[in-house]
């Protein structure tokens, strides 16, 4: 069972990454116009350092492993959790459809674990390559050299794996709905395993 710290260490970790997701879709945004002038360029070389450079590192790095270890710890607690939620909520409208992917796998401590030990362990692959892909971005940005926004699929997917797993660990089940639905319609089903 997880102390008040060690939930809001979870809570902390989802605000972060719910944050980087939708940065980048400003950042992705801005950067899909036909045309930016340099002042446009600059400003976004600052959004893009202080706003994804840096809170990527600090999210995918060697501190996500704790949250991984925090919730694999919790991860019966967290099934039952979960599942007892689900059969005393069944004319929910978020069960309407039924559990879709990639929930359905997480109502067993076993499925829990290994869709938390899946995405942390793409986040942990991807980490700091795209921290340096990003970097490089920014340089671009910087020298007024136009460059794509967009975290590649798999960071996107990586990180609302570890999303998910984080929300079903608060209890937060409506916004593990949300992201799953998110998850299953930016295609990452068959990704995150």
């Amino acid at each position: 069972m997880s102390t008040p710290l060690e939930e809001w260490e979870v809570q902390d970790f989802l605000n972060r990454g719910i944050n980087l997701l939708l940065v980048d879709f400003f950042w992705t945004r801005w950067l899909n116009r036909s045309e930016l002038s340099d002042l446009e360029m600059g400003e976004l070389a600052i959004l893009g350092q202080q706003n994804l450079v840096e809170p990527w590192r600090h999210f995918s790095g060697p501190d996500s492993g704790k949250i991984r270890d925090l919730l694999l710890a919790n991860a019966e607690e967290v099934s039952s959790g979960f599942q007892s939620w689900i059969q005393s909520n069944p004319s929910s409208s978020l069960l309407a459809d039924g559990i879709r992917e990639p929930l359905s796998r997480l109502v067993t401590a076993d499925g829990f674990s290994a869709f938390t030990n899946s995405g942390f362990g793409k986040l942990a692959e991807i980490s700091y390559g795209e921290a340096d892909s990003l970097a490089r971005k920014v340089k671009s940005l910087e020298h007024r050299e136009w460059t794509p926004g967009d975290l590649p699929q798999l960071a996107v997917c990586a990180t609302l794996g570890v999303l998910i797993a984080s929300a079903l660990h608060n209890k937060n089940y409506r916004l593990a709905f949300f992201l799953s639905n998110w998850f299953e319609r930016v295609g990452c089903t068959d990704l995150i395993v």
